[in-house]
């Protein structure tokens, strides 16, 4: 795992809902550009995800669909 993987994993166990979106458009786009992996960014996706859940805050929706 690269530097921008394990930066982000950080970011999004300590976001709230808001942020965590942010987060996911960033690394859609550090994805699109190359600097991470496809795996890495689906890993981080369930990472936010979980996260949502655990704080029940899932009535956005999942952020992947």
């Amino acid at each position: 795992m690269n530097a921008k993987y394990e930066v982000f994993k950080e970011r999004l166990v300590n976001a709230n809902a808001r942020q965590l979106k942010d987060l996911i458009n960033q690394i859609e786009f550090l994805r699109q550009n190359g600097e991470i992996s496809e795996s890495e960014r689906d890993n981080l996706k369930d990472i936010a995800n979980r996260n949502l859940e655990a704080k029940g805050e899932n009535a956005f929706g999942r952020l992947d669909e």
